[in-house]
């Protein structure tokens, strides 16, 4: 299974010897190189050299064949943009001190690193930008994911944003808050009218990728929050359904404003959907990961053959 392998080589034997290498990566694609030696009177000679290519990350077609209207791989190797590639096409802008293309694989040469690394602390941390409106669920069912790695616990009255929309009086909120406690948090007129959290779930906190999904089902005027495929906590949204009112507020990724809330950690596929997920999907989305030598799951960035 050479795509997921890495940069691998296993030296010489009595016949030859071989070894996988990467030549290059981006965002979409890698190439590796697999070279075959054959040993003649002691001495190795190149024999051949096989090309493999390996298609883009699983997950952003995963998301979009789920109804994903915007998703941000945050797999960029350089730079401050943060493309959408949902129909929503709502682009963010990273702040330059964060790290991208180097969040980390799930453990060392089991993959290539994805993601973006976000340096937590106060000051402009985080990718923000316009949503334009294309994102705004008012009376409308929605869902938001991601793959997180975080290693701290954030401290007292901070957290790790993944995902917020803010007018000031209505929020939509995907989170890790003290303790840790992940969250999915809706504010209508600066009113909470759903709060599905976790608990004290310090296995998130763990250093692991992982996978979370908050859903807001209008049709049952339910919220539920999902965490590595299964549901973790779920609640009702006051009744009637408000209107989620959002607007044209921008949208955050690992930070609430910009400012606050920043989180220390790798963030990576961030998905919004207009619709509610349903725990098959969740779980499909899921099982869309890497398995790594661990057990656990990690974003998909190279499906194996």
């Amino acid at each position: 299974m050479a795509g997921e392998w890495g940069t691998q080589d296993w030296g010489t034997f009595p016949w030859g010897g071989f070894s996988l290498s990467t030549a290059t990566t981006q965002p979409d694609s890698a190439v590796y190189f697999l070279d075959i030696y054959t040993r003649v009177s002691g001495h190795l000679r190149f024999a051949n050299r096989d090309i493999y290519i390996f298609p883009a990350p699983a997950w952003k077609e995963q998301a979009i064949s789920q109804g994903a209207t915007s998703c941000w791989m945050l797999n960029e190797l350089t730079g401050t943009a943060v493309a959408d590639s949902g129909i929503n096409a709502i682009p963010l802008t990273a702040t330059s001190n964060i790290v991208r293309g180097a969040a980390g694989p799930l453990a060392a040469l089991w993959d290539l690193n994805v993601g973006a690394t976000f340096p937590g602390g106060s000051g402009a941390d985080g990718a923000s930008g316009a949503a334009s409106g294309k994102a705004n669920p008012r009376r409308n069912s929605f869902s938001v994911e991601c793959w997180f790695k975080v290693s701290a616990v954030p401290a007292s009255g901070h957290g790790h944003t993944f995902f917020y929309r803010n007018t000031g009086t209505n929020i939509i909120a995907l989170q890790m808050i003290d303790l840790p406690v992940l969250e999915f948090r809706l504010d209508i007129g600066g009113v909470i009218v759903a709060d599905v959290t976790s608990g004290d779930s310090t296995f998130a906190a763990d250093g692991n990728w992982h996978h979370l999904v908050g859903v807001r089902d209008v049709r049952i005027a339910f919220v539920s929050l999902y965490f590595d495929g299964r549901l973790l906590a779920s609640g009702n949204e006051s009744s009637p359904v408000g209107d989620l009112n959002v607007g044209t507020a921008p949208v955050f990724v690992g930070s609430s404003d910009g400012v606050n809330g920043t989180t220390l950690g790798s963030l990576f596929g961030v998905s919004w959907y207009d619709r509610a997920l349903s725990d098959d999907d969740v779980r499909r989305n899921y099982l869309e990961g890497f398995q790594g030598p661990t057990g656990l799951r990690q974003p998909p960035e190279f499906r194996s053959f």
